[in-house]
């Protein structure tokens, strides 16, 4: 997936409301994480793999954050232009020989969930993939 396509994903985390399953499945095929396939089969077979509710849970966002990040996760009054509640930064510690320097990646979402999704999503678009 291209950084522009991962910046796309990170804004739509960002305008959603609450947890969407599709939005989890884009964020799946993105990071490249596995779909549940035996959870979706119903009466008429097998029909679309869950993901991982990386919108709906902080544990599962989590997964999202990079082996070279650290992240914080706060609530916010939404009383801001945003009136976005959450606020999520992930910071990207990279490596070149003996020179570290470190990115900071932010996001304004609904949920936490949704925040932290953001801010991780934007933290794969530079350096080295996780």
């Amino acid at each position: 997936m291209t950084k522009d396509e991962l910046v796309k994903l990170a804004e739509r985390c960002e305008a959603a409301s609450g947890a969407d399953q599709e939005l989890d499945r884009e964020i799946a095929v993105a990071v490249g994480h596995p779909w549940d396939y035996a959870a979706d089969w119903g009466l008429r077979g097998h029909e679309r793999p869950v993901a991982f509710p990386y919108t709906a849970s902080i544990d599962a966002a989590m997964m999202l954050v990079g082996k070279d990040c650290l992240f914080r996760i706060k609530t916010l009054w939404a009383n801001d232009q945003s009136g976005k509640a959450c606020h999520a930064s992930v910071d990207r510690y990279l490596t070149e020989g003996a020179i570290m320097w470190k990115e900071n990646f932010l996001a304004l979402a609904d949920t936490p969930a949704l925040a932290l999704c953001a801010a991780s999503l934007r933290a794969t678009t530079t350096g080295e993939a996780k």
